[in-house]
């Protein structure tokens, strides 16, 4: 079985090249991983500028990965109120409330705060993973990996009538975090596959997080495998996602891990599996 090794050490342009990477592994499949994301602070709830009132209290108190834009332009919350599956909080200069993604079901709903100077922030509950925001559904291959914090926000900036698609990006559990890396492998049609992950000990890791997806017509098992010990199995039929996390002692530093996928084999040859693992760090300058 042929392993491609990823260094999260690597610079943007040699991790979108070893993304490019594919090997066979029983069947064909292909490891990508996506450029780092950089977290930077949402001044408008976060920063040293923030009006700290009830909403912004809240953010912080209970989000944890997090994405949002500036829309340079006042939003018509009359028009941006629309989205909302649920209201939380409403007033005369700001809405929060919960929002559903785009082929998901409810509960994968985010929650939004939108602001009629133009700020929109999309967060996940500080208990969730941060691989919760693979967006398994909108992943096609290569290492441009989708999460639903880009699919959402898309979404509603398209609602109020701005043309962002540039989004950035903040971990509120992690303040510390500067940095976000995602690395996915899939297989499809039976087999396994596979890659290498080691962390160079000179960053601070805050959360090592994975995804599980599997997606088929009929009844096959997908598998997630930690340096050959069954992390987490999905048996079903349909489109099914699990996320979890890995502790310090599972994924340490300084040591090449093997991750694998296996999709069980299916006389209908009609399956995929995919894993996800998202590495919320510190690199110390």
């Amino acid at each position: 079985m042929k392993k491609t090794p990823y260094y999260l050490l690597l610079s943007l342009l040699v991790i979108a090249l070893i993304g490019a990477i594919s090997y066979q592994a029983f069947a064909t499949s292909v490891s990508e991983a996506s450029p780092e994301i950089v977290l930077l602070k949402p001044e408008f709830i976060a920063g040293d500028t923030a009006d700290i009132d009830a909403v912004a209290t809240t953010i912080q108190n209970e989000a944890g990965i997090a994405a949002y834009f500036d829309a340079q332009q006042p939003i018509d919350l009359l028009t941006a109120r629309s989205i909302y599956r649920t209201i939380e909080t409403e007033t005369a200069d700001y809405i929060l409330g919960s929002v559903q993604v785009s082929t998901y079901g409810e509960d994968h709903d985010m929650h939004v705060y939108i602001h009629k100077d133009g700020y929109v922030l999309a967060y996940y509950d500080d208990s969730e993973p941060t691989s919760r925001i693979f967006d398994w559904y909108a992943y096609t291959g290569g290492n441009a990996i989708p999460t639903k914090l880009d699919t959402l926000l898309s979404s509603v900036a398209s609602t109020v009538g701005t043309a962002t698609s540039e989004f950035s990006y903040y971990h509120f559990s992690y303040p510390n975090a500067t940095h976000l890396l995602m690395v996915v492998e899939t297989v499809s049609d039976g087999g396994w596959g596979s890659f290498n992950i080691n962390l160079p000990a000179s960053y601070g890791y805050f959360e090592r997080s994975w995804s599980l997806a599997e997606n088929d017509d009929y009844y096959f098992y997908a598998g997630f495998y930690l340096n050959g010990t069954e992390i987490q199995g999905i048996s079903s039929t349909g489109f099914n996602i699990v996320n979890g996390t890995l502790t310090a002692s599972q994924l340490g530093p300084n040591t090449d891990h093997l991750v694998q996928v296996n999709a069980s084999d299916s006389f209908y040859w009609n399956e995929s599996a995919h894993i996800g693992l998202a590495l919320v760090y510190e690199v110390n300058e």
